[in-house]
């Protein structure tokens, strides 16, 4: 049997609502990669559920999957200064893609952290064209590759579950 591929999962905040919706997708790809979740409220440093494991943030073991792990699906806590690995790939997910980091977090005194931001990451995630051209590529200047999968709270009254996570394959 191959050996799975590492999948780090990074959500900005722990709260219920967040696992509730971490686990549909764990479900589903569970067989396809190992996969962890970093938290920041867990009680011990390591939680092994059924198909994945709960890993407590900022620790020597959270610290060690932001490095090895294959593949890192980010929800904004990435700096320009943390030092990744040149055999991961990491993905931002910005949340709540986007119109909180759009119209709230994004403005003219955090406009460098914006820029920043974008350097740091291999992949974004765009909910729509116009977002990836008028706010990714000419106000972060993102020149990096674009993945345009929707908006995670609209894209149920339009698409199937599969043919969302087609998209994002």
């Amino acid at each position: 049997m191959p050996e799975l591929k590492k999948l780090l999962l990074n959500p900005s905040a722990y709260n219920k609502r967040t696992m509730e919706d971490i686990k549909r997708y764990i479900y589903i790809y569970k067989d396809k990669f190992e996969i962890n979740v970093l938290l920041n409220e867990l009680d011990s440093e390591i939680v092994e559920k059924e198909g994945y494991n709960l890993v407590k943030n900022v620790t020597s073991y959270g610290d060690y999957l932001k490095y090895t792990s294959d593949y890192v699906i980010d929800a904004g806590s990435l700096k320009s200064y943390f030092r990744r690995s040149s055999k991961n790939t990491w993905v931002s997910i910005w949340h709540g893609i986007p119109y909180k980091k759009m119209f709230i977090d994004f403005d003219e005194k955090s406009l460098n952290d914006g820029l920043e931001y974008a350097e740091s990451y291999d992949i974004m995630i765009s909910m729509s064209p116009y977002y990836t051209e008028t706010f990714l590529r000419n106000s972060m200047l993102y020149s990096g590759e674009v993945k345009e999968i929707g908006s995670a709270k609209i894209d149920k009254l339009f698409a199937s579950e599969e043919e969302i996570l087609l998209a994002v394959q």
